[in-house]
């Protein structure tokens, strides 16, 4: 029996607009490649992460000195003062070493990891955890580090707003993203109420209410940071752990105690949610088997659309994040897949991510061939949305979208200046990276090239041989 269409389901040409069913597109290079036999994470796969992303190192120090030289130093020295080793250490060793900066930073990283504890959000994430092998692991480790500038200049080049977003949500934060994702009709958790500083004279901090707190499960979000810091699930009762009405919502941000961490400012007064904006949301729940989604679990969808030179949009992966552990949040995953968007169902293990899901079993349930209604128009509205946030801000030519197959139908999250995960997909195999090398950095006039004739010009103004 053939899937019912609806008016905003898109066909199979509509799919090909943005990728989906595109013969060499890089969603369907990345879905064969995990469906391939490949044994990802051994030490050939590693090594030839590695070299892919040094081969595009020396083509844009060849093709693009000058610009790529002030890319990558504004970076390092952005890099290293937040990661604690200090911006000059950032500026010295790319500016001194440029033609050698991979071994620099490789040396880095080894005193990094040899005196610097990791940062708290890869303690226990399977997202980072390395490979068995120490000389695999090394290998992950500097792929890990090299490989975010590497495609932030691919794709962005320069530009400063991109880089300062790279470490840090300026301007896109949870209210940017969920403004834009309003704005092109996505349905997007109801805010109950935002932790903020009602009063900047006496900096008196409370919680403008939006919305009656009645029997509701809560979720907190700080308003500038990701990978689940800040994040709290409540539910709703007089236990611990539990949150009743505003009184008792308010007293747990005045009062909760633990260290602040993250990207964004910081104080050490003991208290977790001190001067961080947050958002206290509804906690939204998987479809259940009574409503129109069918029966899901906890999960996310992670969609990935970015942009080419000419501006036009392709969704470049759909995953599937479930076998959440802790049954709250995708932070704790134990099972990655790919999305079949055509057929609307799991498709295979993501093995290829990172080495925890090359050695995961699929379960029974919830894995390859379960079913996920409506991801055609997923896709569709995320381009959609990728348009409007790029229109606000240029630079954000790749993001991940994250989002939900809820009772009432897919609620979205948030999206992400997408720097963190291109990589992976960019570097994943050579087909990957020849197309990305021919659309981001050979389709453009070589720097060397401008720059000679710039210097011919004026050589031949200042002698008065034109």
């Amino acid at each position: 029996m053939a899937k019912k269409k609806t008016a905003a389901t898109p066909d199979n040409a509509a799919l090909a607009e943005f990728g989906v069913g595109r013969s060499s597109s890089l969603y369907e290079n990345v879905n064969d490649a995990s469906n391939s036999a490949e044994q990802w994470f051994g030490l050939d796969d590693c090594v030839g992460r590695i070299v892919r992303v040094l081969i595009s190192y020396y083509a844009c120090l060849v093709m693009y000195p000058v610009t790529f030289l002030i890319f990558l130093t504004r970076y390092n020295m952005l890099w290293e003062e937040g990661g604690g080793m200090g911006k000059w250490i950032g500026f010295l060793s790319t500016v001194c070493f440029y033609p050698f900066y991979p071994v620099v930073a490789l040396i880095v990283l080894i005193v990094k990891r040899t005196f610097f504890a990791p940062p708290a959000y890869e303690d226990d994430n399977v997202f980072f955890k390395p490979p068995a092998d120490p000389l695999s692991a090394l290998l992950w480790e500097f792929y890990k580090a090299l490989s975010p500038p590497m495609a932030q200049f691919m794709v962005n080049r320069g530009d400063t707003t991109a880089i300062a977003h790279s470490w840090f949500d300026h301007i896109t934060h949870k209210h940017f993203w969920r403004r834009i994702l309003e704005s092109v009709g996505a349905r997007v958790p109801r805010e109950l109420g935002r932790w903020k500083c009602l009063d900047e004279t006496t900096n008196t901090w409370g919680v403008e209410w939006f919305h009656e707190l009645i029997d509701e499960d809560i979720v907190i979000k700080l308003k500038d940071e990701s990978n689940g810091i800040g994040d709290a699930f409540l539910l709703n009762g007089t236990g611990k752990g539990e949150i009743k009405d505003k009184a008792a919502m308010e007293n747990y941000l005045k009062t909760l105690k633990g260290e602040q961490i993250g990207c964004g400012a910081k104080n050490d007064s003991g208290l977790v949610y001190d001067g961080k904006e947050a958002l206290i949301l509804e906690w939204i729940r998987p479809s259940t088997a009574a409503d129109p989604c069918g029966e899901q679990e906890c999960h996310t969808l992670d969609i990935m659309t970015v942009a080419k030179p000419d501006g036009h949009i392709d969704v470049v992966t759909f995953l599937y994040w479930g076998d959440c552990e802790d049954g709250k949040t995708s932070h704790t995953t134990r099972g990655g897949y790919t999305v079949d968007v055509a057929k609307e169902t799991i498709g295979a293990k993501c093995a290829w991510y990172a080495p925890y899901f090359a050695k995961m079993v699929p379960k029974k349930l919830f894995s390859t061939g379960h079913p996920l209604p409506g991801m055609g128009e997923v896709c569709a509205l995320m381009i959609k949305a990728h348009k409007v946030a790029m229109a606000e801000q240029p630079w954000l030519r790749m993001i991940g979208w994250d989002a939900m197959i809820a009772r009432s139908g897919v609620v979205y999250f948030e999206g992400n200046y997408a720097q963190m995960r291109l990589p992976r997909r960019v570097f994943l195999t050579w087909g990957n990276f020849v197309q990305c090398m021919n659309i981001y950095v050979f389709a453009s006039l070589p720097e060397i090239f401008l720059m000679t004739g710039i210097w011919s010009a004026l050589f031949m103004y200042m002698f008065n041989l034109v």
